[in-house]
């Protein structure tokens, strides 16, 4: 990073497309900014956290062509951000919990 400038979460993600593996930043982002918080000395609190985007799951695009596309979808697309599944508490990922919420949405 440029001299007196914070380290940013983001554009080590444009440069070494850190967070952008199978994960896509849900359970390694926290490391990447203490690692950044490592290299420059700065406290962990300091350093920003990369952004997530939607869909923020990885999901079959049958899950997607199975929900009825309303006037709204057609719109505007934040829309989409309620697709069911998508929100899930990072806490119950993996869980039963997790599961049975997946397969409640799920009618393939």
């Amino acid at each position: 990073h440029a001299a007196g400038c914070p380290p940013s979460h983001d554009q080590m993600k444009r440069l070494t497309r850190v967070t952008m593996g199978p994960c896509q930043g849900r359970r390694c982002r926290e490391q990447v900014a203490l690692l950044l918080a490592s290299a420059t000395g700065q406290p962990a609190g300091a350093i920003g956290l990369a952004g997530h985007r939607a869909p923020v799951r990885p999901l079959p695009l049958a899950a997607l062509a199975s929900l009825p596309e309303t006037p709204a979808m057609a719109e505007s697309w934040p829309v989409w951000f309620g697709i069911p599944t998508q929100w899930i508490p990072y806490d119950a990922i993996g869980t039963a919990q997790e599961q049975a919420l997946i397969a409640s949405h799920m009618h393939l």
